[in-house]
């Protein structure tokens, strides 16, 4: 009680302060004076009551929204004035007319409280259509935004004749499916397969996709994408490149008469070289000495790995032609890769493999998740190794080499006509084609021939083309997997020496994990097929999804980018598809 006097005194001195201030006359200040010593000696007692009422009761007093307009049609003949007036939409006529004949015309980005939650986050998807990597704009910018800062004025009245809310309506949802063919499928198959890629194409159901959206929430749009999971990952990225593109980017070069940089070695250069390490986020804190000590080995080895060289710490040629390429190169690549992942499965489920050819790597999946990888060899340039998918059927032990036509007119014969023991010295036989019976064909004049009227066959053994196990997903293009008794080769950086075929490094490995669940075939098993040195035919229980891909930029499980080279020019053919005559910097040889 002795508070509450005080402070009534003191609220008491505050009114006549402030009647000597401004003038207030007696009788009005009087008024004032007792209206709010009543609500200040109440006001505890009116927040108890409160605070016994049940909390419906505090809702109950919240205004309620009020409807704005009723939710409109969209007819036939408004839509196809619509496509009059913006042609460029006319490619997604088919998908807007089913769109909206699907809900009966009715709007769909608009209720009777206004623009829809996911309206608002389209339209900030749209204006940051940049992060996409895509060399485009959004068609018709200008009049949508023009038309949202119409509706978003609080002024704006809305009325279900108006013509502005309904051409708002088929603005964002025709921006929709250009932005779903853009973003989410990319350029069409038919321009797919002349950049040489056959992995078989996703359907984008964009018209369910968007009626899904508009039924979520405000994050619809990101749990609807069907994007490949590595999309969202170069676009992050993609982004960080960006912020680092304006930096200066001059070339190091090492001092004379040096060819490589090696822990404790200390030159002027070194500095720069941990700055950039830095930027490119291989060194944590910035380190402006001049001395190659063991944070950098560490960070120079990471580089190394990420750009597919030897990580030794040692920095030489390979690795300052890696440093020096530009940011600006860099976003041009992830770009491109971007690309190349809006062509996959959004999301390849259960077990499957994907090798992908420029990082000269297999990657088995199992319940979707890696499982382990495994390097292979790949196609030269002049016999590169065809990009599509299939399915494992069948493992072959102890098998047979076949050559394709193109190894058996084209080295096979040439060396026979220069040695007619050439078969027997490469281990190898011919088979009559019509028979299917092996001849001999010691006494044949193969001067007389332009092509080989046999079949040649390399027999099992040590030193088969095939090594002891190869491993089919029947394909138009004759490739599978195949072991090799060219070991030495995995211990290479670059790894592409085939003629397209794929040869992996740890095939009895891979054979078993392939047989891991089938009990007939014991590690015991294994091995007597292996060496058996007959042809032995094994079915999968279950056909394993196969995945051959190109992607010379992904982020691995640590969450690190990693850059290869474009070993078969597939980018620069991409990056003319995508850009025009944009050309992107000469990537060194390495």
């Amino acid at each position: 009680m002795l508070v509450k006097l005080f402070q009534i005194h003191l609220i008491s001195k505050l009114f006549s302060n402030l009647a000597q201030t401004i003038g207030m006359k007696t009788p009005v200040l009087s008024v004032l004076f007792v209206l709010t010593i009543t609500c200040f000696w109440t006001l505890p007692a009116c927040k108890n009551n409160v605070d016994a009422e049940d909390q419906t009761g505090e809702l109950e007093n919240i205004p309620a929204l009020k409807p704005v307009f009723q939710p409109f049609t969209v007819d036939s003949q408004v839509i196809n004035a619509f496509l009059a007036q913006f042609p460029d939409f006319s490619f997604h006529k088919a998908e807007i007319h089913q769109f909206y004949k699907n809900r009966q015309y009715q709007s769909a980005w608009f209720n009777e409280f206004g623009l829809i939650e996911q309206g608002g986050f389209f339209i900030n998807q749209l204006e940051h259509f940049e992060d996409e990597g895509l060399n485009d704009s959004v068609l018709y910018h200008a009049q949508l935004k023009s038309l949202h800062s119409l509706i978003a004025d609080p002024n704006f009245i809305y009325n279900s004749t108006d013509t502005i809310p309904k051409q708002f309506e088929l603005m964002l949802t025709a921006e929709f499916f250009v932005y779903a063919q853009k973003v989410w499928f990319g350029v069409n198959e038919k321009t797919t397969q002349e950049l040489d890629w056959y992995v078989t194409r996703k359907t984008v159901p964009s018209v369910a996709i968007l009626d899904s959206i508009l039924s979520g929430g405000a994050n619809a749009f990101t749990a609807y994408e069907p994007l490949y999971p590595q999309y969202a990952l170069l676009k992050s990225v993609l982004k960080k490149y960006r912020q680092i593109s304006y930096t200066n980017w001059d070339t190091l070069k090492l001092p004379a008469d040096i060819k490589s940089l090696k822990p404790g070695d200390n030159y002027p250069i070194v500095a720069d070289i941990k700055s950039r390490l830095m930027l490119l986020g291989d060194v944590g804190i910035l380190d402006s000495t001049t001395i190659i000590d063991s944070a950098t080995v560490v960070a120079i080895k990471q580089f190394q790995v990420r750009h597919g060289l030897t990580g030794d710490g040692v920095a030489g040629e390979k690795f300052l032609s890696q440093i020096n390429i530009s940011p600006a190169s860099r976003i041009r690549q992830l770009e491109i890769n971007m690309e190349r992942m809006r062509w996959l499965p959004d999301a390849p489920t259960g077990n499957y493999i994907m090798v992908n050819i420029p990082e000269y790597t297999m990657h088995i999946f199992e319940n979707d998740t890696l499982a382990w990888d495994m390097k292979v060899v790949v196609g030269k340039s002049s016999s590169s190794t065809t990009i599509f998918n299939d399915e494992l059927e069948y493992i072959v032990f102890s098998p047979y080499w076949v050559p394709p036509p193109s190894i058996l007119n084209n080295e096979i014969l040439p060396a026979l006509k220069k040695d007619a023991n050439y078969l027997k010295k490469e281990n190898m036989e011919a088979v009559d084609p019509s028979t299917k019976k092996v001849v001999d064909v010691s006494g044949v004049d193969w001067s007389k021939y332009s092509k080989i009227p046999y079949i040649i066959r390399q027999k099992p053994g040590n030193s088969n083309s095939l090594g002891w196990v190869k491993f089919i997903f029947p394909n138009q293009h004759n490739i599978y997997f195949h072991d090799t008794p060219s070991r030495n080769l995995f211990d290479k950086d670059a790894r592409s020496f085939s003629h397209g075929c794929i040869r992996v490094a740890e095939p009895k490995r891979f054979a078993t994990y392939l047989l891991r669940n089938d009990t007939t075939y014991t590690a015991t098993k294994i091995d007597s097929l292996y060496y058996l040195g007959r042809e032995t035919y094994v079915k999968l229980e279950e056909k394993i999804p196969v995945y051959l891909v190109y992607f010379t930029a992904w982020v691995d499980t640590k969450g690190l980018i990693h850059f290869s080279r474009d070993i078969y020019n597939h980018d620069k053919k991409l990056e003319h598809t995508l850009f025009g005559d944009a050309k992107k910097e000469e990537e060194p040889q390495l």
